[in-house]
């Protein structure tokens, strides 16, 4: 009885050293853990396949519903805090693919429903040299707007369907109010 308490409590403590380990991991290092709650450090995560740089599966499938092939999909997840008087705003140019989008999961929200905030490439309106502005925000502005209702975090996806070969593909610059927090992000993307 005593060899099975034994060997039972190094069990425990095993498991609960990998937990801590696994939270190490993806809860400081890469952010993974809380990133649809928010954060005041927001940084482009690739849910891409076959990318170097890609996050772990078992985050691609929780947060996007179709993994599809590098050469039919770029996408990409970012975790934003929400304030009031404090828009998250996102600079960027179009990428060339068929249909691009933004789209807005409020921290614990139902994943995957047509309900949550969004805006897509037939609906973004650009600006003269080409450029969009983007505002995530609970007030209202007057163009290019993803509401954001009461939350005060949550999770951005973009997805790039079907990017023109031998493009690059570009992530937005992400501000916070008028503070740059995370400059764009280039990658080639040539499947």
């Amino acid at each position: 009885m005593r060899r099975l308490l034994k060997v039972t409590g190094f069990l425990v403590v095993d498991f609960l050293i990998a937990l801590l380990l696994l939270q190490a991991y993806f809860g400081w290092y890469r952010g993974l853990l809380f990133v649809d709650k928010g954060s005041e450090h927001p940084a482009w995560l690739n849910v891409t396949p076959g990318c170097p740089d890609t996050i772990p599966d078992l985050f691609l499938t929780h947060y996007s519903p179709w993994v599809l092939p590098k050469e039919q999909n770029f996408s990409s997840i970012v975790g934003v805090s929400i304030h009031p008087g404090r828009p998250v705003v996102l600079k960027g140019t179009p990428n060339q693919a068929r249909y691009w989008s933004f789209v807005f999961y409020p921290a614990n929200a139902a994943k995957h429903t047509n309900s949550l905030p969004s805006l897509d490439s037939s609906r973004i309106e650009l600006n003269p040299d080409g450029s969009y502005v983007i505002t995530l925000s609970p007030t209202k502005v007057d163009k290019n707007w993803i509401d954001t209702g009461d939350a005060s975090g949550g999770l951005l996806f973009m997805r790039n369907y079907v990017p023109a070969r031998d493009s690059a593909i570009t992530l937005p610059a992400i501000y916070y109010g008028d503070k740059l927090m995370r400059p764009a992000k280039e990658y080639d993307h040539a499947p």
